[in-house]
């Protein structure tokens, strides 16, 4: 193994063991402990029974499945709720896939959900690949709390219920995917090294 090879393989071997490990978002009253950015559904205004698909793309994300509404169908004072919302299986709203895209992958998202008891299944993609999901009942008011991902890159998060029930979502937070500080500083180390080995390599040429 030629002696910068060596070196780089050395240092992503580091760089891998570093790595933070995935963890899910399940129930939690808060959601991310200082999210970068937040949707509330109400930067808009009131857009009341209107499909949302890009209406929010200024903020970072895009959606599918989903209309605005203003509280109407009880889920107000439930875990992260306050005014707008998206709701979806509701009679005058979208009934399909339930799908938050993000404009760039992030590293963590979360937001708040509420239904009447029906079992669902939270799932982050990067493009089309599965990167973790897990399962979990959502009750009606308080809600479920905020569910969602840390730790992980993903682009996309898929919610599904096995009882095609009523679904409401909002306060959605996430964290751009920016490479961590240890990560970065190994990064660091494997140019430093790499630079070292070939300055050496070409002085002995």
């Amino acid at each position: 193994m030629k002696p910068i090879t060596y070196v780089a393989a050395v240092l992503v071997a580091v760089c891998v063991s570093v790595s933070a490990q995935a963890t899910p978002i399940i129930g939690s009253p808060t959601g991310l402990s200082s999210p970068q950015s937040v949707i509330t559904f109400d930067e808009l205004g009131n857009l009341q029974n209107q499909v949302i698909t890009n209406q929010f793309s200024a903020y970072g994300a895009t959606f599918q499945g989903f209309g605005w509404d203003n509280a109407t169908n009880g889920q107000s004072g439930s875990t992260g709720f306050a005014g707008g919302d998206l709701v979806s299986g509701l009679p005058g709203f979208p009934n399909g896939p339930m799908v938050i895209n993000f404009n760039q992958p992030v590293s963590a998202a979360a937001f708040a959900i509420v239904d009447q008891g029906a079992n669902y299944t939270i799932s982050a993609f990067l493009g089309n690949t599965l990167v973790e999901s897990f399962g979990l009942n959502v009750g009606f008011n308080p809600g479920a709390g905020f569910v969602g991902f840390e730790n992980i890159t993903f682009d996309s998060i898929q919610i599904s219920n096995n009882q095609g029930s009523g679904t409401t979502i909002d306060t959605l937070q996430f964290n751009s995917a920016v490479p961590e500080p240890a990560t970065m500083a190994v990064f660091g180390m494997m140019a430093v090294g790499a630079l070292t080995v070939r300055r050496r390599n070409k002085a002995t040429v």
